[in-house]
Order: C-alpha cells, then sequence, then structure tokens
C-alpha cells in the first residue's frame, strides 16, 4: 500500500540518513564547522570526466556540492581558486 505503516517507517529512515549525510564531513583532519570548512585542502582535487554527466547530477568535492543543471561531456570538476564553489573546466 501507498502509505503503508512500514513504507512510512523506512521513509523516515531514509530522511534520518540523509539528513546525516548531508552532515558527514568528507575532507580528513578538518572540522566540517570550521570557517572555511575543508575547503582549502579540497582546492587539489578533481573530478576528471571523458564522458557525458546528465543533468541532475550531484558532484561532491570534499565538503562542497554542485548539482549540474545541464548535460556536460568531457570536463574536470574543481574547486574554484577564487570562491568557494565547484566550477568545470574542458578536458
Amino acid at each position: 500500500a501507498v502509505n503503508s505503516p512500514a513504507r512510512q517507517k523506512l521513509e523516515k529512515k531514509i530522511d534520518k540518513l540523509t539528513r546525516k549525510l548531508r552532515s558527514f564531513n568528507l575532507v580528513p583532519e578538518t572540522d566540517s564547522r570550521s570557517a572555511d570548512k575543508g575547503v582549502e585542502q579540497s582546492r587539489t582535487a578533481s573530478i576528471s570526466i571523458y564522458g557525458t554527466v546528465y543533468e541532475g547530477t550531484k558532484i561532491r568535492i570534499g565538503n562542497l556540492s554542485t548539482t549540474l543543471k545541464s548535460d556536460i561531456s568531457r570536463a574536470r570538476f574543481i574547486v574554484s581558486p577564487d570562491e568557494d564553489k565547484i566550477i568545470h573546466q574542458p578536458l
């Protein structure tokens, strides 16, 4: 059933786990509550895509994330040197 007690219990559990994941610190030896949230250590990381990544895909580097607004092919995702956000460059 659509609104069965078992389904409602699972949905609550999924919601709780999703909230926990959002607070998970992905930068070792930093504190996600610090002023820069570990961003400086993430500036050396990159993700290279040789195929296509599709609109709606969430990209996460360290404690930063972005959701793609369009399909992107053959690109490298990095943390911007000027801002605390993820940007992409052509490969």
